[in-house]
């Protein structure tokens, strides 16, 4: 396939989306789930796509958190209905609660559609590309650092020795 246009990537983005509330509504009180189901993840996996691609295309990575919640909503969506794991073993949750889960989900998914359309619409107040925020506090940005005991955290220009060790 092609390379597509932006147009292209945001006429899928709106249908794939209407269609997954569609079948998440259809999901929350249809007891056959299967057929529906293949093809809820099959649009939401669409609508994933369409957001990572919208995120390339318009180098904006706002995209990405949005394509990370629609990543996360149907992995959920699946253990929903297929189980959770609990101490090694698979086991179902009640219909009722699945049925729940698929109704607030479609809300969830509304609420979604409105912020694809903001972000899609809306000003960026800046030009070029727009690069996830930093973070502000230092410990924070070290967190993945092991400091041993005895250690200071210094410049990245320097070399970090444990205490005692010369």
């Amino acid at each position: 396939m092609g390379r597509l246009t932006e147009p292209e990537i945001f006429d899928q983005m709106a249908t794939s989306c209407r269609l997954s509330i569609e079948h998440c509504e259809t999901l929350a009180v249809s007891p056959i789930k299967g057929p529906t189901y293949l093809l809820f993840r099959e649009q939401m996996k669409l609508l994933d796509g369409c957001c990572r691609q919208a995120s390339a295309w318009r180098e904006d990575t706002r995209w990405l958190n949005i394509a990370n919640a629609i990543h996360e909503a149907r992995n959920r969506a699946s253990s929903w209905l297929r189980g959770v794991i609990v101490e090694g073993e698979r086991r179902r949750l009640a219909d009722a609660h699945a049925f729940k889960c698929f109704s607030l989900l479609a809300q969830n998914l509304k609420a979604i559609q409105l912020l694809i359309v903001q972000t899609r619409d809306g000003k960026t107040g800046t030009t070029g590309a727009i690069l996830p925020t930093p973070l502000r506090d230092n410990r924070a940005r070290n967190a993945h650092r092991v400091i041993l005991p005895g250690s200071e955290l210094v410049p990245a220009s320097k070399i970090i020795l444990p205490g005692g060790a010369a």
